[in-house]
């Protein structure tokens, strides 16, 4: 029994982070929305402190490290740390819009269908 418990581990816990993979990020009003197949996680926009834009080149492999997340390079998310982000909770669904937003406890780098409407807002 515990030989069958420790096989179907790995299994169960790859199936659980793919229910935690983005699917879709978008701005609604105030609040910013990451769509994952099991969920949909809501950040109040109003709490940030500051946004700015982050390439590839910022988060490429090697400059990054993994501490708790999955996806890597394809769609990144869960937590990750940088020496230039510092650490950061990632839902990235699109490598070309990258914006890391800076809340008063956390740093959540996303991207989403308009980027644009952040880094007016609240650039640093």
């Amino acid at each position: 029994m515990l030989i069958a418990i420790l096989f179907a581990f790995p299994f169960i816990f790859v199936i659980g982070m793919l229910a935690f993979a983005p699917r879709e990020c978008t701005i609604v009003g105030n609040e910013l929305r990451v769509k994952t197949f099991v969920c949909t996680l809501k950040y109040d926009l109003t709490e940030m402190r500051g946004a700015m834009p982050v390439s590839q080149e910022d988060i490429r492999f090697g400059k990054t490290i993994r501490l708790f997340g999955a996806g890597w390079p394809l769609k990144p998310y869960g937590y990750f740390s940088n020496a230039k982000l510092g650490r950061f909770l990632a839902f990235v669904t699109d490598w070309q819009k990258m914006v890391l937003i800076v809340f008063p406890d956390k740093r959540l780098l996303v991207s989403p269908e308009n980027p644009k409407i952040i880094l007016d807002r609240f650039a640093v």
